[in-house]
């Protein structure tokens, strides 16, 4: 492994980070669940619950860019922190290939998480009409390259 810096434990409901937050470290799940979710505790759009095992907080770690969502225990959870020094020394010894790569698909999940904020503003359409609008809009993107 990369280095663990630290386990922690998590308290259902207890917040592991904010969105718009730095992104300083990549958590894994050694026990419990962790639901990612954007927006306010009134207009909550969950985004997915990771499972034991799973990894979330990557992506602020790679490109320094902010957490793009919240993230929070769903039940007793115990995380695996490992800090973005250590990924990102791991990734200096990658081939540039595959470093350019996860950089591309950081830029369209943001890109993609930006189009959802605009969308989900609108009051016309639900949040699921929401979500299916950006995979509209994506696979667009995807055919015109």
């Amino acid at each position: 492994m990369v280095g663990v810096k630290s386990r922690s434990i998590y308290h259902p409901g207890q917040t592991i980070f904010r969105e718009g937050e730095r992104g300083a470290s990549i958590f894994i799940i050694e026990r419990g669940k962790v639901e990612i979710w954007r927006g306010t505790q009134e207009t909550r759009v969950v985004l997915g619950v990771i499972p034991p095992g799973g990894v979330f907080g990557e992506m602020a770690i790679f490109d320094d860019g902010p957490r793009l969502a919240h993230a929070t225990a769903v039940e007793e959870t115990v995380l695996i922190r490992i800090p973005s020094d250590r990924i990102r020394a791991a990734l200096d010894k990658a081939d540039p290939i595959l470093t350019r790569l996860i950089h591309v698909m950081l830029d369209s999940t943001r890109r993609m998480a930006k189009q959802l904020e605009d969308l989900c503003k609108n009051p016309a359409l639900s949040p699921a009409e929401a979500i299916h609008a950006v995979g509209i809009s994506v696979k667009r993107e995807e055919s015109q390259q």
